[in-house]
């Protein structure tokens, strides 16, 4: 389990590893959620959509 300060520091660390430099919150993945079941995604199919701000890009 993490104290306080330790779980400060694993959180910071973690976001540094993102490309986008931060840590992507509970809205940004409702969003992507909001927007495939959207008529603007109706052409969509089949597909996968990583809300992850680049991480798992950066080691593919």
């Amino acid at each position: 389990m993490f104290s306080g300060t330790s779980l400060d520091k694993a959180r910071a660390a973690r976001a540094r590893q993102v490309p986008m430099g931060r840590m992507g919150d509970a809205w940004e993945v409702a969003h992507a959620c909001a927007f495939l079941a959207s008529d603007a995604a109706a052409y969509i199919t089949g597909t996968e959509l990583v809300v992850d701000g680049g991480l798992t890009g950066k080691y593919a």
